[in-house]
């Protein structure tokens, strides 16, 4: 009893220093509450603008790349013929690989295969016997590139051909000579052209091919040394019958 009365004595001595120390803290819970709760609101509206931008961002990112999305059409001799989209920058040989790569009896000769896509292109891949044969292959070149059905990828007429007539004079009796280089143009030959070749059996006229179709054309007729299987001894036999 002695305790509880001298605890009573003190609180009721001391009541309104208590009180004023029971305000401070009060006090202090409340700002220190209000504080966190400002803190907490402003990290959540930061999060919630850094979600907006990102999200405005990919929508942008989207938009700029639906309109670099080309729409060609592939036709002929391929496993799936039909429309493709591609992005932009894409080429011909990526649209025909698209469409389920070229068939056995195709013929890409006429065809430039790292030609860039454009919208709305229409690429055709011919077979052997529409390409047509040496020496006829420019003749038909013409005909089929040049006639009534649309093919964007096949090459300009200012790409040399396989087959390219010179004409010579003759000072001895000054008339005018034509003859007939035999030269195999390798980025545009065929398989069964480039077979003609000494040495390059089917193995590697198709590994030539290979090698353009991912590469592009070759610039010189050394480059054909960065085929695989053709050496400096392979080259030095075919140099004086190739041309690009």
């Amino acid at each position: 009893m002695d305790k509880l009365n001298t605890i009573k004595i003190f609180l009721y001595e001391n009541k309104r220093k208590l009180i004023v120390i029971a305000c401070l803290l009060l006090v202090m819970v409340s700002v220190t509450l209000l504080f966190m709760s400002k803190n907490s609101y402003q990290t959540e509206s930061l999060v919630y603008e850094n979600v907006l931008e990102k999200q405005d961002l990919e929508l942008e990112k989207e938009k700029s790349e639906d309109k670099e999305i080309y729409y060609v059409d592939v036709k002929g001799a391929v496993y799936v013929p039909g429309v493709y989209s591609l992005k932009s920058g894409s080429r011909v040989v990526d649209a025909i690989n698209l469409a389920g790569g070229i068939q056995e009896n195709a013929d890409t000769s006429i065809l430039n295969l790292s030609m860039e896509l454009s919208d709305g292109m229409v690429i055709v891949v011919y077979t052997k016997d529409e390409v047509g044969h040496i020496p006829e292959i420019e003749t038909q070149k013409n005909k089929i590139c040049n006639g009534e059905v649309k093919n964007d990828a096949c090459i300009t007429s200012a790409t040399k051909t396989p087959y390219t007539k010179v004409e010579e004079s003759s000072k001895e009796n000054n008339t005018t000579e034509t003859t007939v280089t035999n030269k195999v143009n390798i980025n545009t030959a065929s398989l069964k052209e480039l077979t003609t070749l000494p040495k390059i059996g089917e193995a590697k006229a198709q590994a030539i091919i290979d090698y353009r179709t991912k590469n592009g054309n070759f610039k010189t007729i050394q480059d054909i040394k960065k085929v695989s299987g053709i050496g400096d001894a392979t080259f030095e036999t075919l140099k004086d019958n190739i041309t690009v």
